[in-house]
């Protein structure tokens, strides 16, 4: 099935629903007055991760699939925000962007850990960044780094910085070495995904004066603008 959110629902509020990959067979995950977003779903299809105001700011929620109990809070902070997760390949952890600590965004990255995993009752180690051994800070900058999406392989995350005035396509391993940038245009570059093969991205842009899709390969060649029109063609997903 494929996760998303929309506000049709509960009075323009961001509300996760899955469908088939036709688009029927729609579905609500969860109910309520608040807003859920940025859904993520565990490699091995039995959790969706996800960032909800539905306790203030925006915090990061657990939910077995199917299951009809209240989520389980991940993170736990006030007037900042803990948003776009993206797991890691084996399950074991996610990778997020907060500026829960220096007010911009970083991207941290954080180990799980269950008490309980049934339908109805999961428990899972709470993250509080920056608590040794839950989660990791991978960046530290002054400016923004945020949309982390991890390679199928598990060895690199791409995301998007702000470091040289405009957002730009940026490439680093799992334990947050060797940032590379990938991308330089007069626009902003972001929001990158990977292909299931790990060579290529594909990321929006204006740098021709409105969004538009792009796919590149790893190294930052080839760029090739996939979309072209006067409307807004934003946030893509490589289909897995």
């Amino acid at each position: 099935r494929i996760f998303a959110d929309t506000r049709r629902f509960s009075g323009n509020k961001r509300q996760i629903v899955s469908m088939l990959p036709n688009g029927t067979d729609l579905r609500r995950v969860h109910t309520g007055n608040f807003n859920d977003f940025n859904p993520s779903v565990s490699p091995d299809g039995t959790k969706i991760v996800f960032a909800s105001d539905r306790d203030g700011n925006a915090d990061l929620y657990l939910l077995n699939i199917g299951s009809t109990a209240e989520p389980t809070r991940l993170t736990d902070t006030i007037g900042c925000a803990n948003q776009y997760p993206t797991w890691l390949p084996d399950g074991s952890g996610i990778v997020y962007e907060s500026n829960c600590n220096s007010g911009n965004f970083e991207i941290y990255r954080a180990n799980l850990s269950y008490g309980k995993d049934k339908l109805n009752e999961l428990t899972v180690t709470r993250l509080i960044s920056p608590v040794p051994n839950e989660s990791t800070r991978l960046t530290n900058n002054n400016t923004d780094d945020r949309f982390p999406r991890v390679a199928p392989n598990g060895q690199l995350i791409a995301f998007t910085a702000y470091r040289d005035g405009n957002a730009e396509i940026y490439t680093m391993t799992t334990d947050g070495g060797q940032q590379t940038r990938r991308t330089s245009s007069n626009g902003d570059d972001w929001a990158p995904t990977w292909s299931l093969d790990g060579a290529q991205l594909v990321f929006s842009s204006n740098r021709d004066g409105d969004f538009e899709i792009y796919s590149m390969r790893l190294d930052g060649a080839n760029q090739v603008q996939l979309t072209n029109n006067g409307q807004e063609d934003n946030w893509p997903i490589w289909a897995q």
